[in-house]
Protein backbone atom coordinates (compact mmCIF):
# COMPACT_ATOMS: atom_id res chain seq x y z
CA UNK A 1 0.00 0.00 0.00
CA UNK A 2 0.91 3.38 -0.98
CA UNK A 3 1.36 5.58 2.25
CA UNK A 4 2.70 8.45 0.72
CA UNK A 5 2.65 9.84 -2.56
CA UNK A 6 4.26 13.22 -3.86
CA UNK A 7 3.18 14.69 -7.53
CA UNK A 8 5.46 17.27 -8.49
CA UNK A 9 6.09 19.73 -5.79
CA UNK A 10 7.88 22.90 -6.51
CA UNK A 11 8.96 25.63 -4.47
CA UNK A 12 10.47 28.86 -4.50
CA UNK A 13 11.79 31.43 -2.31
CA UNK A 14 12.21 35.25 -3.55
CA UNK A 15 12.71 33.62 -6.93
CA UNK A 16 15.04 31.05 -6.02
CA UNK A 17 14.13 27.28 -7.12
CA UNK A 18 14.45 25.38 -4.12
CA UNK A 19 12.50 22.39 -4.81
CA UNK A 20 12.07 21.46 -8.45
CA UNK A 21 8.83 18.97 -10.30
CA UNK A 22 10.00 16.62 -7.25
CA UNK A 23 8.03 13.34 -7.41
CA UNK A 24 7.97 10.03 -5.48
CA UNK A 25 6.03 7.54 -3.21
CA UNK A 26 6.81 5.61 0.17
CA UNK A 27 5.23 2.26 0.76
CA UNK A 28 3.40 1.35 3.85
CA UNK A 29 6.86 -0.28 6.48
CA UNK A 30 9.03 1.38 3.74
CA UNK A 31 12.04 2.82 5.29
CA UNK A 32 13.60 6.17 2.71
CA UNK A 33 16.18 8.16 2.98
CA UNK A 34 16.22 11.54 1.63
CA UNK A 35 19.88 12.70 0.89
CA UNK A 36 21.46 15.50 -0.55
CA UNK A 37 24.58 18.14 -0.24
CA UNK A 38 23.45 21.37 2.07
CA UNK A 39 20.87 23.01 0.27
CA UNK A 40 19.40 20.53 -1.80
CA UNK A 41 16.13 21.18 -0.24
CA UNK A 42 15.33 18.10 1.61
CA UNK A 43 13.80 20.34 5.01
CA UNK A 44 11.64 22.36 2.47
CA UNK A 45 10.46 18.93 1.44
CA UNK A 46 9.90 17.63 5.26
CA UNK A 47 7.96 21.13 5.86
CA UNK A 48 5.86 20.85 3.02
CA UNK A 49 4.97 17.46 3.89
CA UNK A 50 3.88 18.35 7.16
CA UNK A 51 2.14 21.43 6.33
CA UNK A 52 4.32 24.39 7.37
CA UNK A 53 4.83 25.64 3.98
CA UNK A 54 2.64 25.35 0.62
CA UNK A 55 4.37 23.92 -2.39
CA UNK A 56 3.84 26.81 -5.20
CA UNK A 57 3.30 23.60 -7.77
CA UNK A 58 2.41 19.73 -6.69
CA UNK A 59 0.40 17.57 -4.79
CA UNK A 60 0.86 15.52 -1.45
CA UNK A 61 -1.15 12.99 -0.66
CA UNK A 62 -1.22 10.53 2.15
CA UNK A 63 -2.53 7.29 1.74
CA UNK A 64 -5.54 8.36 -0.28
CA UNK A 65 -6.36 11.70 1.17
CA UNK A 66 -4.47 15.23 -0.42
CA UNK A 67 -2.88 16.94 2.47
CA UNK A 68 -1.58 19.75 0.37
CA UNK A 69 -3.71 22.29 1.48
CA UNK A 70 -4.02 21.05 5.39
CA UNK A 71 -3.01 22.54 8.38
CA UNK A 72 -0.02 20.71 10.21
CA UNK A 73 -2.49 19.23 13.41
CA UNK A 74 -5.14 18.24 10.45
CA UNK A 75 -1.75 16.33 9.25
CA UNK A 76 -0.75 15.12 12.14
CA UNK A 77 -3.83 14.05 13.33
CA UNK A 78 -3.93 11.54 10.01
CA UNK A 79 -1.17 9.72 11.54
CA UNK A 80 1.72 11.64 10.82
CA UNK A 81 4.61 12.58 12.98
CA UNK A 82 7.80 14.52 13.06
CA UNK A 83 11.12 14.62 14.67
CA UNK A 84 13.44 17.60 14.01
CA UNK A 85 17.26 18.52 13.26
CA UNK A 86 16.99 20.21 16.93
CA UNK A 87 15.22 18.04 19.58
CA UNK A 88 12.08 19.77 20.82
CA UNK A 89 11.12 19.04 23.97
CA UNK A 90 9.94 20.64 27.24
CA UNK A 91 12.98 21.12 29.10
CA UNK A 92 11.29 21.98 32.78
CA UNK A 93 9.00 18.88 32.58
CA UNK A 94 9.97 15.20 32.97
CA UNK A 95 10.87 12.44 30.36
CA UNK A 96 7.15 11.28 31.26
CA UNK A 97 5.44 14.39 31.42
CA UNK A 98 6.94 15.05 27.76
CA UNK A 99 5.23 11.95 26.55
CA UNK A 100 2.21 12.39 28.46
CA UNK A 101 1.57 15.78 27.00
CA UNK A 102 1.92 14.68 23.79
CA UNK A 103 -0.80 11.45 24.53
CA UNK A 104 -3.05 14.52 26.31
CA UNK A 105 -2.51 16.46 22.90
CA UNK A 106 -3.38 13.63 20.51
CA UNK A 107 -6.96 13.17 22.36
CA UNK A 108 -7.77 16.64 22.57
CA UNK A 109 -7.85 16.74 26.14
CA UNK A 110 -6.11 19.63 28.19
CA UNK A 111 -3.41 19.33 29.87
CA UNK A 112 -3.12 21.30 33.45
CA UNK A 113 0.25 19.73 36.03
CA UNK A 114 -2.30 21.39 38.56
CA UNK A 115 -5.24 19.42 37.79
CA UNK A 116 -6.07 15.28 37.45
CA UNK A 117 -5.01 15.55 34.17
CA UNK A 118 -1.37 14.76 35.37
CA UNK A 119 -2.38 11.04 36.38
CA UNK A 120 -4.27 10.35 32.66
CA UNK A 121 -1.88 8.67 30.27
CA UNK A 122 0.45 8.31 32.37
CA UNK A 123 0.72 4.28 32.22
CA UNK A 124 0.37 4.52 28.46
CA UNK A 125 3.62 7.29 29.09
CA UNK A 126 5.83 4.28 31.06
CA UNK A 127 4.73 1.40 28.64
CA UNK A 128 6.04 3.64 25.57
CA UNK A 129 9.24 5.02 27.46
CA UNK A 130 10.00 1.35 28.43
CA UNK A 131 9.97 0.34 24.57
CA UNK A 132 12.03 3.01 24.19
CA UNK A 133 14.64 2.60 26.81
CA UNK A 134 14.19 5.09 28.71
CA UNK A 135 12.09 3.76 31.57
CA UNK A 136 15.15 4.38 33.76
CA UNK A 137 14.85 8.01 33.03
CA UNK A 138 10.90 8.91 33.05
CA UNK A 139 11.06 11.16 36.60
CA UNK A 140 14.49 13.20 35.21
CA UNK A 141 13.68 16.47 34.10
CA UNK A 142 14.57 16.50 30.03
CA UNK A 143 16.92 19.61 31.25
CA UNK A 144 19.61 16.71 32.81
CA UNK A 145 19.71 14.45 29.68
CA UNK A 146 22.02 14.21 27.53
CA UNK A 147 21.41 14.89 23.74
CA UNK A 148 21.08 11.49 22.67
CA UNK A 149 18.45 11.09 25.06
CA UNK A 150 16.61 14.44 23.98
CA UNK A 151 16.32 12.58 20.95
CA UNK A 152 14.70 9.43 21.84
CA UNK A 153 12.00 11.52 24.65
CA UNK A 154 11.69 13.25 21.04
CA UNK A 155 10.99 10.22 19.03
CA UNK A 156 8.41 9.20 21.99
CA UNK A 157 6.58 12.04 21.75
CA UNK A 158 6.24 11.82 17.44
CA UNK A 159 4.90 8.26 18.10
CA UNK A 160 2.67 9.52 20.65
CA UNK A 161 -0.29 9.69 17.72
CA UNK A 162 0.64 6.26 16.63
CA UNK A 163 1.60 7.74 13.36
CA UNK A 164 1.43 5.29 10.25
CA UNK A 165 4.31 7.83 8.61
CA UNK A 166 7.25 9.26 10.62
CA UNK A 167 9.32 12.30 9.38
CA UNK A 168 12.80 12.38 10.78
CA UNK A 169 14.32 15.26 9.89
CA UNK A 170 18.15 14.37 10.81
CA UNK A 171 17.72 11.86 13.62
CA UNK A 172 20.86 11.41 14.57
CA UNK A 173 22.69 15.12 14.04
CA UNK A 174 24.49 16.20 17.03
CA UNK A 175 25.11 12.77 18.49
CA UNK A 176 27.91 10.24 19.29
CA UNK A 177 28.23 7.18 16.92
CA UNK A 178 27.60 4.64 19.05
CA UNK A 179 24.17 6.71 20.15
CA UNK A 180 23.77 7.39 16.25
CA UNK A 181 23.35 3.33 15.36
CA UNK A 182 21.42 2.23 18.38
CA UNK A 183 18.69 5.08 17.60
CA UNK A 184 18.44 3.98 14.02
CA UNK A 185 18.27 0.60 14.80
CA UNK A 186 15.56 1.45 17.32
CA UNK A 187 13.58 3.37 14.74
CA UNK A 188 14.25 0.04 12.57
CA UNK A 189 12.43 -2.15 14.59
CA UNK A 190 9.91 -0.30 15.67
CA UNK A 191 8.74 0.10 11.91
CA UNK A 192 8.64 -3.81 11.32
CA UNK A 193 6.65 -3.73 14.29
CA UNK A 194 4.02 -1.43 13.98
CA UNK A 195 4.53 -1.41 9.63
CA UNK A 196 5.56 2.11 10.32
CA UNK A 197 6.54 4.18 7.09
CA UNK A 198 9.98 5.96 7.79
CA UNK A 199 11.23 9.13 5.20
CA UNK A 200 14.45 10.46 7.22
CA UNK A 201 17.15 12.69 6.14
CA UNK A 202 20.81 11.44 6.91
CA UNK A 203 24.08 13.14 6.38
CA UNK A 204 25.77 9.92 7.32
CA UNK A 205 26.38 8.15 5.35
CA UNK A 206 26.89 4.50 7.23
CA UNK A 207 23.44 5.11 8.59
CA UNK A 208 22.14 5.40 5.43
CA UNK A 209 23.37 2.43 3.95
CA UNK A 210 22.52 0.58 6.74
CA UNK A 211 19.10 1.15 7.28
CA UNK A 212 17.35 2.53 4.35
CA UNK A 213 15.59 0.20 2.34
CA UNK A 214 15.37 3.17 -0.60
CA UNK A 215 17.35 6.31 -1.10
CA UNK A 216 16.56 9.13 -3.30
CA UNK A 217 19.44 11.51 -4.07
CA UNK A 218 18.40 15.86 -4.35
CA UNK A 219 20.46 17.87 -5.92
CA UNK A 220 19.69 21.61 -6.20
CA UNK A 221 15.79 20.44 -5.44
CA UNK A 222 15.99 18.15 -8.33
CA UNK A 223 15.51 14.23 -7.66
CA UNK A 224 18.47 13.15 -9.36
CA UNK A 225 18.50 9.51 -8.62
CA UNK A 226 17.12 7.02 -6.56
CA UNK A 227 16.80 3.08 -5.52
CA UNK A 228 17.82 0.30 -2.95
CA UNK A 229 21.36 1.28 -1.59
CA UNK A 230 23.80 -0.40 -3.51
CA UNK A 231 22.23 1.05 -6.63
CA UNK A 232 22.49 4.58 -5.63
CA UNK A 233 26.01 3.94 -4.32
CA UNK A 234 26.94 2.63 -7.86
CA UNK A 235 25.14 5.32 -9.93
CA UNK A 236 27.79 8.27 -11.40
CA UNK A 237 25.44 10.91 -10.22
CA UNK A 238 25.33 9.90 -6.61
CA UNK A 239 29.24 10.16 -6.74
CA UNK A 240 29.53 13.36 -8.41
CA UNK A 241 26.69 14.79 -6.29
CA UNK A 242 29.45 14.08 -2.97
CA UNK A 243 32.23 14.33 -4.94
CA UNK A 244 32.78 10.83 -4.38
CA UNK A 245 34.38 10.94 -1.21
CA UNK A 246 31.20 10.15 1.14
CA UNK A 247 29.24 6.72 -0.94
CA UNK A 248 32.46 4.46 -0.83
CA UNK A 249 33.66 2.21 -3.16
CA UNK A 250 30.68 0.80 -5.36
Amino acid sequence: MTILRVEGISKSYSGALVLDDLSFELEAGEIIAMIGPNGAGKTTCFNILDGQLRADRGQVFFADTRISSMETHEILRLGVGRTFQIAATFHSFTVAENVQIALLANRGLLWNLHSAARDLCRDEAQRMLERLGMLAQAAQSCSALSYGDLKRVELAIALAGHPRLLLMDEPTAGMAPRERLELMALVARLARERELSVLFTEHDMDIVFAHADRILLLEQGRLICQGAPAEVRADPRARRAYLGHDLGAP
